[in-house]
């Protein structure tokens, strides 16, 4: 299928913010923090992908 993408770039750019984050913070300081990133990542990084403002659904999540 020409449409599945040969490489896993697409799941290695991904991480790759979560890796910087940790790298100038050291590390999170509480597993909730971490938790807490993880989730707000993983919301955003989902409106971007699929074309939506970022800022909208963190905030459609937090008015739930």
């Amino acid at each position: 299928n020409p449409d599945v993408p040969y490489d896993n770039n697409a799941s290695e750019r991904g991480i790759r913010k979560i890796k910087v984050k940790q790298k100038v913070s050291g590390c999170f300081r509480t597993e909730k923090g971490a938790n807490t990133f993880m989730n707000v990542h993983s919301v955003a990084e989902t409106a971007k992908k699929n074309g939506n403002s970022k800022y909208k659904a963190i905030l459609a999540v937090l008015e739930q």
